[in-house]
């Protein structure tokens, strides 16, 4: 892979989740960091991934209080 940002697309399919399962985790990522617009200018622009932080975000283990 030349380049850690993916489609919304490919990272479900990586991540076999739906994308109600990523709308749902929005609180564990950060603009900029795991997430990033195609075209920052527009509203309705794709969301591009940044693989790695993603899935280091969504697979870390939680700890039960």
């Amino acid at each position: 892979m030349s380049t850690p940002w993916v489609t919304t697309k490919e990272i479900l399919e990586y991540l076999k989740c739906s994308r109600q399962t990523i709308s749902r985790n929005m609180d564990l990522f950060s603009y900029g960091v795991h997430y990033r617009k195609v075209n920052p200018k527009n509203s309705r622009s794709p969301i591009l991934w940044h693989l790695p932080k993603v899935e280091h975000a969504m697979c870390r283990a939680i700890v039960p209080k």
